[in-house]
């Protein structure tokens, strides 16, 4: 506009009316907003002098008040930079300025237009650098972060900002109260609640970087280097701003970054956190490139991993999983640190880097190192419950983040697929937790039970594939036991108060059986009353009925698991038990229709239907399909009653493929009793058609019979059809089959002809015909193996050849004899391929074979009859393998026989009524074999005992044996070894934790081990070398034995060991003096493997076997007469007490035995008065004590006085009793009493 327009401007008076008023001052705002040119007008300094009036500023109308402001502002904008107002002037109008502007917090009022136009113009002039109005530019910052709002236009929020970059260029110094009404709009709360204006901080920030940069520095300075303090709200949360202040514009911070490595070297532990949290947040932020541009800063970061505080590793840790999957050129640097995490000492640590690796994993499985997912699976068998739980979670979870992604590729499953193996692999953990924490990881994550009964079958056989040997046979344990457990809780549930009085020993069993899923192990036995008690409610039992029934969709069992833990959640105590116990028990990934639904799909991948005539795809992961059906066929059978589900099996049998056709028939028998009535024309009419092939097909023929007779209340006429069609075939197998088929066809022949022993006894006669019982017979491996499991299964037809068979043949012209002039060569190897075994050993391995299974088919006399076949494998074993010691038996062969009489011993030692025919000595040398010259013998000696006592078949005593292994030379096999060793010293103790009446503390191990180290070979000349050997086997047996276990009784055990003598030959002082030396060493191996004192007070009985230790004459200072003593020794009132008892009398017997027991001993005065005196003086000498190091050997000494020889408290195995030395601590004084004499 021409300078000759602001001469138009009307005048502003005060007389005016308001609405002329109003009109004259948008006159007036038009015509200055539009002049652009620059000087002084002349008729400016009249308007601007006016609008200064009070009237006009402080007017009623809040539109005139606006208006005169917007004209006092265009005013600066025109006399810029000389305006027509004083300092003092100045100072008054821009307080009103600030409250002007509060009207844009309202965009709808009807001022709002002029705030918007005061806003522009002040931002493009800079009126607020006067000096001394720092309260004002506070107000106005303030205003301005209140202000904004979300609806506000760009256009406002920049001039916002324009204003404030202003102040901050114009004025001399920022003060730290504006800095700080800056900065705490970038930090939370404000951040998070109020994000406009977290926004228009940031946006300030990066504006004004360049002015703000010298005060932001100085306020680092003074906070973190000289530690002034300083009255800024924001200055104790310096790290918290230095992150966003990064976050927004790294180059202000440049200068700060160097303070920050200080600051990480701190000795502070607080301070070394707060700096490495923020660290790992700025290193963290997705594209952050400050770890490339400062790599010392970096390397310092580093560091901290390896802390030694553990919050700070924890940090570094917990933001390791950005660095992996958002920084690429980092993860090298990242992966080495975390691998040494995985195995830091504390807990808390080893479970977040498990976390970290997870989730990057999930995020980007590509940038994850191998090496990292070998250390998160190694994590799944830490020693801590809590790593192993997480680990196990996350890497489930992981598994099913990747198998449920849309369009997942191949690859990438692949990359996975071993997570399922490894998780089943924790299945053979011993403790509860983690077999429950497998089975919810399966159930929710490997093959989440919530997924379409189709899709859920597809992942369960997608899964299943992929697992290994290990997991497949872990998982079909699991459906096992889940399927066993649930028929134990549904027959304990629906027992009836009379029944139970009835059948006291089987519902007893029952709650036994159960009481391994409670926790508290003390007081099981009332938590499993009280749920039999709440299942009186008929609502609640049939809710119960609902969810353990197989014939229940999962469906209703999920709903029905649902009910019941709604209706018990306020039975505190029990509802976690009834909640762990539905969690096993209940179905929730397999039921009838599901298995259909599988059978279908596994039909369809095998290209096998029924309009087929003979087609099956003979792939191996075929095969391994087929044997989930057989897996599952064998926990569920009920699962297959459908007709339609029987229908696609039995296109599995028209395959050519042997082994397909062979699984067929065993899931066929597996599920024969419980197939569906209205499916039994499907089988009559395909059993019947095929009848004519099974002829041609030896090798299954005779297991079709097994479905048969399991069918045979259906089919008779079937069944009858192929018994006759069977008996030459299976005659024909017995005496000519391979051995595997001849003993298949024995056991089937005997099965199927059991009612005719004219029919077993013609087989036999022409089994033990003279002319088939000679060496040089072509059929004597059919012969032998055949008349093994006649003498197993048909004992009392064996009985009356058993002379002709064993003494004239088995043992006089097979094992006594050596036909082999093969003489003895140093050179040769100790073990040879199966197909290098000359006929000869062959034979005699067949011959110990059938000696054993003649022991353990018979019935009576056997002491008489095992004796002298516990001898021959004795002697055996005694001579290397070579019977005669003629040495002319080839070193291999002697091994082979050396392994077959060991493994014979080992398993006549399982049968309860044989273990206690064998003596001390033969059990001496049977442990011998752990530590034999061949590393194949060892071996395979070892799994048959590992398996033997996993099973609880062995007595207890028989875990000395590993102790032997702790002179083994390969370290992979000692290490596994010991992992046994550790399992079955866990499952004796919960064992005992169960059934703390048994007295089965393991340990009483030591006894055995100190006993058999003592007796050793290499004890025989003591010196340095024998002292290092028994050394290594008692640090590889205390080790595990020590942990977790009760040291304490473990020192007792063996201080009272140390007042025996050898009960074989109490005489030998040398073997006396050798075993306490033993005694010695395991002592101080207690005193340096256990970091506590033992302080306490040991209450049981300290019992000793009395056929390995009896007191020395030093302490047997008390006599009873030997009638006493035989009545004890002879009565059946036995208690498993140190000799490991794990087989359990049965309930009627163990009534009879507590009934004849209650017969007492003859009391006799004399030996009463002599106990009583010596007793008495005992206890009054004795002060109480603690159990310590320094006390307990005068404790024993005076606990050996009391020792009662005719003990009436014993152990035995079964029909023979064992006499024990029972050592019975006080709890409040350090002396001994005896059992009450009546």
């Amino acid at each position: 506009m021409p300078r000759s327009g602001l001469r138009d401007l009307p005048a502003i008076t005060e007389d005016l009316q308001e609405g002329e008023l109003e009109k004259r001052l948008k006159t007036c705002l038009k015509i200055l907003i539009d002049f652009e040119d620059e000087g002084f007008p002349e008729p400016l300094p009249t308007l601007a002098s006016s609008l200064l009036k009070p009237f006009f500023y402080q007017h009623r109308s809040k539109t005139i008040r606006m208006l005169t402001l917007c004209l006092i502002a265009e005013v600066f904008r025109i006399s810029f930079p000389s305006p027509p107002y004083s300092n003092q002037e100045q100072q008054m109008v821009l307080p009103m300025f600030v409250s002007s502007l509060q009207v844009l917090e309202e965009p709808g009022a009807s001022s709002y237009v002029y705030g918007c136009t005061l806003l522009e113009t002040l931002s493009t002039v800079s009126v607020f650098s006067l000096e001394g109005c720092t309260d004002t530019l506070s107000d106005l910052f303030k205003l301005f972060f209140t202000i904004v709002r979300p609806d506000h236009s760009t256009k406002i929020r920049q001039c916002m900002i324009q204003v404030m970059s202003s102040v901050v260029q114009e004025v001399s110094c920022v003060s730290q109260e504006l800095l700080d009404l800056i900065l705490i709009n970038i930090l939370e709360p404000a951040k998070s609640e109020m994000p406009s204006s977290y926004a228009l901080a940031v946006d300030f920030i990066r504006a004004a970087s360049t002015h703000l940069e010298p005060y932001i520095q100085l306020f680092f300075n003074n906070t973190l280097v000289t530690g002034k303090s300083s009255e800024s709200e924001v200055a104790d949360r310096i790290y918290d701003l230095i992150l966003e202040l990064h976050g927004i514009d790294p180059t202000l911070l440049l200068s700060v970054l160097s303070q920050l490595e200080y600051k990480l070297k701190s000795t502070d532990s607080d301070e070394r956190l707060q700096v490495t949290l923020l660290l790992a947040k700025m290193f963290a932020l997705k594209d952050s490139k400050l770890a490339l541009e400062n790599k010392t800063l970096w390397f310092c970061f580093l560091g901290r991993f390896s802390d030694v505080s553990s919050d700070v590793r924890t940090e570094c840790v917990k933001h390791s999983k950005y660095y992996l999957a958002y920084h690429p050129d980092l993860s090298g640097d990242v992966s080495a640190k975390l691998h040494e995490r995985f195995h830091d000492p504390e807990e808390s640590v080893r479970l977040e880097t498990v976390h970290a690796v997870c989730e990057a994993a999930a995020e980007s499985l590509e940038a994850i190192p191998k090496l990292l997912m070998d250390d998160v699976q190694e994590r799944m068998r830490d020693k801590k419950w809590a790593v192993r739980k997480e680990t196990m979670t996350n890497l489930a979870r992981l598994y099913r983040q990747v198998t449920s992604r849309s369009g997942v590729q191949v690859a990438e499953i692949k990359k996975i697929d071993w997570i399922a193996s490894k998780i089943f692999h924790c299945y053979y953990q011993s403790s509860l937790p983690d077999k429950l924490c497998v089975e919810r990881c399966t159930l929710s994550c490997l093959v989440p039970a919530t997924l379409e009964v189709k899709e859920r079958m597809s992942r369960l056989i997608s899964m299943y594939s992929s697992l290994d040997e290990y997991a497949t046979r872990a998982f079909g344990e699991m459906l096992k036991s889940q399927f066993q457990t649930a028929s134990s809780l549904k027959s304990f549930i629906t027992y009836q108060e009379e029944d139970v009085e009835e059948n006291r020993d089987m519902f007893e069993g029952l709650k036994k059986a159960l009481s391994y899923f409670v926790s508290e192990p003390s007081n099981a036995f009332e938590i499993l009353d009280s749920i039999f008690k709440a299942c009186k409610d008929q609502k609640l039992k049939d809710e119960f009925l609902k969810a353990l029934s197989t014939d229940s969709l999962c469906p209703d069992v999920i709903l029905a698991k649902a009910n019941i833990l709604k209706m018990v959640e306020e039975m505190k105590g029990v509802s976690e038990v009834i909640k762990v116990l539905l969690d096993h028990c209940c179905s929730i990934l397999l039921d009838v229709e599901s298995v259909q639904i599988l059978v279908e799909k596994i039909c369809e991948d095998m290209h096998i239907h029924n309009s087929d005539d003979c087609i099956a795809d003979d792939d191996q992961v075929a095969l391994q399909k087929l044997q989930l059906l057989k897996m599952v066929s064998s926990a569920a059978p009920t699962f297959f009653s459908k007709p339609e589900t029987l229908q696609h099996i039995m296109g599995f049998l028209r395959s050519k493929n042997e082994q397909i056709s062979k699984t067929f028939l065993q899931i066929l028998t597996a599920i024969g009793g419980h197939v569906h009535t209205s499916a039994s024309g499907c089988v009559m009419v395909f059993c019947t058609n095929f009848v004519k092939l099974l002829h041609s097909n030896i090798i299954v023929m005779f297991k079709i019979l097994q479905v048969c007779l399991a069918l045979e209340a259906t089919y008779n006429q079937l069944v009858t059809e192929v018994i006759r069609c069977l008996h030459p075939v299976l005659t024909q197998l017995v005496l000519k089959g391979s051995p595997q088929l001849t003993k298949d066809a024995t056991r089937c022949f005997i099965g199927v002809f059991g009612d005719s022993a004219s029919m077993i006894e013609r087989l036999f006669k022409n089994l033990a015909a003279q002319e088939r019982l000679v060496f040089e017979h072509a059929n004597l491996s059919n012969t032998l193996i055949a008349i093994g499991q006649i003498a197993k299964l048909q004992p009392t037809l064996f009985a009356t050849y058993y002379k002709q068979v064993i003494r004239d043949f088995v043992v006089k012209e097979l094992l006594v004899i050596d036909r082999s002039k093969a003489l003895y060569n140093e050179g040769n190897p100790e073990w040879s391929e199966e197909s290098s075994v000359s006929f000869e050993t062959q034979a005699k391995v067949l011959g110990i074979k059938v000696l054993v299974l003649w022991l353990l088919g018979i019935d009576r006399n056997h002491k008489k009859l095992a004796v002298p076949v516990f001898r021959l494998l004795d002697t055996m074993l005694a001579h290397d393998g070579d019977l005669q010691g003629q040495d002319n038996i080839s070193a291999p062969d002697r091994s082979r026989l050396r392994l077959s009489a060991a493994n014979g011993i080992l398993r006549l030692a399982r049968n309860p009524v044989l273990v206690d025919i064998i003596s001390v000595q033969q059990f001496q040398r049977l442990a011998l074999v752990a530590q034999d010259t061949c590393k194949e013998v060892r071996a395979r000696f070892m799994d048959k005992l590992h398996h033997a006592l996993k099973s609880m078949e062995l007595p207890m005593s028989y875990i000395s044996v590993l102790s032997l292994v702790g002179t083994e030379s390969d370290k992979r096999a000692r290490a596994q070894h010991q992992q046994m060793l550790i399992q079955h010293i866990g499952v004796r103790r919960n064992y005992f934790k169960r059934n703390p009446s048994d007295h089965t503390h393991p340990e009483y191990i030591l006894c055995e081990v100190v006993y058999l180290l003592a007796h050793h070979p290499c004890m025989e000349s003591v010196d340095e070398s024998s002292t290092q050997t028994v050394q290594e086997c008692l640090s590889f047996i205390m080790e595990p034995l020590l942990r977790g276990g009760d040291a304490a009784l473990a020192f007792l055990i063996l201080e009272s060991i140390k007042k025996t003598v050898d009960a074989q030959d109490p005489e030998n002082k040398e073997i006396c003096e050798k075993m306490h030396n033993i005694c010695d060493m395991a002592i101080n191996e207690i005193s340096t493997k256990v970091d506590k004192k033992l302080q306490g007070v040991v209450t049981q009985r300290i019992a000793l076997p009395v056929r390995l230790f009896s007191l020395s004459k030093k302490y047997s200072k008390l006599k009873f007469n030997n009638k006493a003593t035989e009545d004890v020794s002879e009565s059946e009132n036995c208690q498993m007490i140190s000799e490991g008892n794990d087989h359990e009398l049965g309930g009627k017997r163990k009534k009879a035995l507590k009934e004849k027991t209650k017969k007492k001993p003859k009391k006799h005065p004399i030996e009463i008065i002599k106990f009583l005196l010596v007793l008495s003086i005992v206890l009054s000498a004795a002060q109480p004590r603690e159990i310590k190091e320094d006390t307990c050997t005068e404790l024993h000494i005076a606990s050996t006085l009391c020792v009662c020889a005719p003990v009436a408290r014993c152990t035995k195995w079964n029909d023979t009793a064992r006499t024990y030395v029972l050592l019975d601590e006080r709890e409040e004084r350090g002396s001994i009493s005896v059992i009450d004499l009546d």
